[in-house]
């Protein structure tokens, strides 16, 4: 919606074995660890890059403790239980997030009227 704030965390909701996530590789204190949800920052690592891309207005955004490569350098958005990926849509259209995977690679496509 126009003027909303959207939540990466909010939007997926709780990641627990329950919901179907899995435990794969994730980056916790510098240090690749198996983790429940791995793989959830590369999704909201594209989302941000997308974000940017539109021009809409990241209000919350953190790096992770150490480079990944899947974007480039400084244009990551990490995830966790306390950090959390999150803009604005600051037109007055509304958003619809497409999101795809096409060979192992993730794809986000932001849709407006604008």
């Amino acid at each position: 919606h126009p003027g909303q704030v959207f939540s990466f965390n909010r939007t997926v909701g709780p990641v627990t074995t329950e919901r179907g996530f899995k435990f794969a590789p994730v980056i916790s204190g510098g240090t690749v660890i198996m983790g429940l949800g791995g793989g959830l920052c590369q999704v909201s690592s594209t989302l941000y890059n997308a974000v940017l891309q539109a021009g809409y207005q990241v209000v919350e955004r953190y790096p992770h403790s150490k480079p990944v490569g899947y974007v480039p350098r400084g244009r990551d958005a990490t995830i966790s239980y306390h950090l959390d990926f999150k803009f604005r849509n600051n037109t007055d259209s509304f958003v619809l997030i497409k999101g795809s995977i096409w060979g192992g690679r993730v794809q986000i496509q932001l849709l407006s009227s604008t």
